[in-house]
């Protein structure tokens, strides 16, 4: 990555599901985006990045590093938490 410090992506490729819709196998039925960061051990750091109109759930970016860039990604994270509100939002909780 000559020339770039920092790779954005997309955190996962749909936003969160409701906890008990959650498939138990759904690491296997779904394509991870995280994946190839975790088997190359690239630094990675997913951040919110806003909620999901009408269900108000979370969708996630992901910031990657050159290896053993881990003081970057999470500079850059933190600058992002403070230059955006979605670190202090919160889902609304539904009662069962």
């Amino acid at each position: 990555m000559i020339g770039i410090d920092v790779l954005l992506t997309a955190g996962s490729p749909f936003p969160a599901q409701p906890i008990d819709k959650v498939p138990k196998w759904l690491m296997y039925q779904k394509p991870s985006i995280t994946m190839p960061f975790n088997v190359t051990g690239l630094p990675a750091l997913a951040l919110c990045a806003g909620y999901e109109l009408g269900t108000g759930l979370p969708v996630a970016i992901q910031l990657v590093g050159h290896p053993f860039a881990e003081t970057t990604v999470f500079q850059l994270g933190h600058a992002y938490e403070q230059a955006t509100q979605w670190r202090a939002t919160r889902p609304a909780l539904l009662a069962a």
